[in-house]
């Protein structure tokens, strides 16, 4: 990543404007476009090289675009600049809420057959995000140090949680890895504060469906099925556990469950609009 003074705050406009993500490979992903509307971005003055050698100008929703693209300046705006403290609390809270969605779903993997096809739908929904999120710490320039490791205990869980993934992008050992920690580099922190701001919100709102599933499965879990988790996990997913990572929630078992048939309705409005 590097900074240009002389695009920081420079709004663009396209109708049709598309939006890319930049992988931890090195390469931008197309990420969204909005069709026959007129998109408007500002920029934060950070852009960042492919591999391929395209150059992308970061947006302050922490997207890309090209500017060859056809994009059109039509004036300025403020962008405030962030403190690497400030961009470590959002990594840190995403670090923090992506092991427990994790650890979350594969306690939920290990019993899928109590959940309904839309719960486990969105068990899926929440590892892939999850993932993402993951992806998006290891992008090359905003953090280092960055660390990563299996869940101690819930790893041995990880055949069920692939087998609920129904194989799908990656292997049975890449979907349990998550990290524990990583340093914002100081040079690009408020690249970093847009980069995660997003994602940071996301994760607060799939930390709270996460623990509502896991309501919902300590609602129907027996005591057979308790000891047999606490051997399975080698002692480490206790009953306590559990109520730990229901947090709030263990208490509101119906209210949870309401919960997800609004959610799903959500779902279903969000992907017709």
């Amino acid at each position: 990543m590097k900074f240009d003074a002389t695009y920081s705050g420079k709004v663009y406009s396209m109708q049709n404007g598309e939006v890319y993500t930049l992988r931890n490979d090195g390469k931008f992903a197309y990420a969204s476009a909005v069709y026959d509307h007129m998109v408007r971005v500002a920029l934060t003055g950070y852009t960042a090289t492919s591999t391929s050698g395209n150059t992308g100008y970061q947006t302050t929703s922490g997207g890309f675009i090209f500017l060859k693209d056809g994009w059109k300046y039509v004036g300025n705006v403020p962008v405030m600049q962030y403190s690497q403290a400030a961009a470590q609390a959002l990594v840190n809270k995403i670090i923090k809420n992506n092991i427990q969605i994790v650890q979350n779903n594969l306690v939920c993997a290990r019993y899928a057959s109590k959940f309904n096809a839309n719960q486990q739908a969105m068990i899926r929904s929440l590892q892939n995000r999850a993932e993402q999120r993951k992806n998006a710490l290891q992008t090359a320039g905003l953090c280092a140090n960055v660390q990563t490791s299996f869940p101690k205990g819930y790893a041995d869980l990880s055949g069920y949680l692939e087998a609920l993934m129904q194989g799908e992008a990656i292997g049975i050992a890449t979907w349990v890895i998550v990290v524990i920690a990583a340093t914002v580099v100081a040079a690009t922190a408020t690249a970093a504060y847009f980069a995660y701001q997003s994602f940071a919100n996301e994760s607060e709102a799939d930390i709270k469906y996460s623990k509502e599933l896991m309501a919902v499965l300590a609602q129907k879990l027996t005591p057979e099925e308790y000891n047999q988790l606490l051997k399975e996990t080698k002692g480490i997913v206790t009953k306590a556990k559990i109520k730990q990572a229901l947090g709030s929630y263990g208490n509101v078992l119906k209210w949870a469950v309401f919960a997800f048939a609004g959610y799903a309705a959500y779902r279903v409005i969000k992907n017709n609009m």
